[in-house]
């Protein structure tokens, strides 16, 4: 009963820290206003590439081809350039048919979008191109996407992440939960870090690089969890990620958990290959700068996702039950009203239709049960590094 007791208070702890974090960039959310940048050459217009890294994706890459043509954007000042990366489907020849340019690499030693992406930089001539963004094969995005990137550049800003989402269907309840999770996310937790002069992670897809940045940097992050690898790497060289919610790019959720399962474990396999990587190097760098917002970035670093979130409380629920603490009961409720009031501020925030999603909502307690599974899994075969793609479905 002793260690029930002690393992309560230690998870109770934990997810009293996490909603606390959480609940203060709620609030900046709602309360602070965007600042508003003065620009000379406002409407200056940048010339962009648009990298598609592209892995057997002949399925739903002509569709996001198709959607980046009817962008509105100057084609002229838009070259559209898909990394066929070792591809033995119809990835190249649609990339072909549909008149984009096409660099197509055959490497069985080095896989993943870092290497892909590393090796197309060094095959397109940079000075061609004002920036940079990185946009996934399978992604739809909207009409001022690259208008959005545009002005964040005539600001002054070199790197910039935009809302990276999921294509809501009617039978995909797995993508209507992601859509919940995405709400909460980029309405509410990164709107309130930005708000708060604080940077926003790299998360794949929809991001803006400038010409400086690709230069400078160029891509040399080859980890299983490549775009928070560059994130992370970027923040250490001192640079700033902005954030930009109406660039805005929605793509394709597994509709089973048996395809969600492999794009999950490699997710948390990269989060703690990185962490025991990169941890000790962001700790000695708060530790020089005596910086509060360097302090944040380990603390963003480590915050558990939405759903491992509700595992943890899950958890600490069961225990609690089974103590019969009162004061651990008191804890507990206290975190689930916090927990209730930040959800209602991303269905505030979201305009969330509860009806539409109810069937996904009632999902929850079985994808927290799963995710549970697959957390503890990955952390038992986290050095299992290899690569594996998520599988498509034209009904995904």
């Amino acid at each position: 009963m002793v260690v029930l007791n002690i393992s309560n208070i230690i998870l109770l702890f934990v997810c009293s820290l996490i909603i606390i974090y959480q609940i203060i960039f709620a609030i900046a959310s709602f309360l602070i206003r965007r600042k508003k940048i003065e620009v000379e050459n406002y409407f200056k217009y940048h010339r962009f590439a648009i990298l598609i890294p592209a892995h057997n994706e002949e399925l739903l890459l002509g569709n996001t081809i198709d959607n980046l043509k009817k962008i509105n954007y100057p084609s002229d000042l838009t070259d559209i350039i898909v990394i066929a990366d070792n591809c033995w489907d119809r990835t190249a020849e649609i990339a072909k048919k549909k008149r984009v340019v096409c660099l197509e690499r055959f490497d069985k030693k080095a896989i993943g979008k870092g290497f892909a992406l590393t090796w197309a930089l060094s095959k397109i001539d940079i000075n061609k191109y004002d920036a940079f963004v990185i946009v996934d094969a399978d992604t739809i995005v909207n009409q001022d996407f690259l208008k959005e990137f545009n002005m964040d550049l005539n600001k002054g800003k070199e790197i910039i992440q935009g809302y990276d989402g999921v294509i809501v269907t009617e039978n995909n309840r797995l993508a209507k939960l992601a859509h919940l999770s995405d709400i909460l996310q980029f309405y509410v937790y990164l709107d309130g870090r930005y708000k708060l002069g604080l940077p926003v992670r790299l998360l794949g897809n929809a991001m803006c690089f400038s010409k400086r940045i690709i230069e400078k940097y160029g891509w040399q992050s080859f980890s299983i969890g490549e775009d928070f690898e560059q994130y992370l790497k970027l923040i250490l060289a001192g640079e700033f990620i902005h954030y930009n919610p109406r660039a805005l790019a929605k793509s394709y959720q597994p509709a089973s958990l048996k395809h969600a399962k492999i794009q999950r474990f490699r997710w948390i396999k990269g989060q703690i290959e990185l962490c025991i990587h990169y941890l000790p190097q962001l700790l000695i760098k708060c530790l020089k700068e005596k910086n509060l917002k360097q302090l944040d970035v380990i603390i963003d670093f480590l915050l558990p996702s939405l759903s491992t979130q509700f595992s943890f409380l899950t958890l600490a629920i069961i225990g609690v039950i089974l103590s019969g603490n009162f004061i651990n009961v008191i804890w507990l409720l206290s975190i689930i009203f916090l927990m209730f009031i930040y959800l209602l501020a991303g269905f505030i925030k979201g305009k969330v239709n509860i009806f539409k999603y109810s069937t996904a909502i009632f999902l929850a307690p079985i994808y927290i049960i799963w995710k549970i599974i697959v957390v503890a899994f990955s952390i038992v075969t986290y050095q299992q590094k290899t690569w594996s793609r998520t599988p498509r479905s034209k009904l995904d």
